[in-house]
């Protein structure tokens, strides 16, 4: 098996320009950028994010298809121990172990 390909860092070079080369935004405009302009490729359905709450530890998936999606998000709530984060074309939902749905 092979190891991925190292990407190296550029920080400092981003670092040594002078804040005269870039423009000015406000905070309000930034976040609605960055947070509510979010752009998912055409070919990807949804992206899941999820946080475990014992180890910290944050996995992404990336699905093309609803019911690979929907297992998984299925798995998680099962098992308790996570925080759910669902990204698509339309929304972001946030779901917390706590609002989990437990079967009757």
């Amino acid at each position: 098996m092979s190891k991925r390909k190292y990407y190296p860092n550029k920080w400092r070079q981003i670092q040594s320009i002078p804040a005269k080369y870039f423009d000015n935004i406000y905070y309000e405009d930034f976040m609605d950028w960055k947070l509510g302009g979010y752009e998912i490729p055409d070919n990807v359905l949804c992206l899941v994010r999820d946080r475990n709450l014992k180890t910290n530890k944050v996995t992404e998936h990336v699905y093309k298809q609803s019911p690979a999606a929907m297992k998984l998000i299925d798995k998680l709530a099962h098992v308790g121990d996570s925080e759910i984060t669902v990204c698509t074309h339309n929304a972001v939902a946030h779901i917390e172990p706590h609002n989990y749905i437990e079967e009757l």
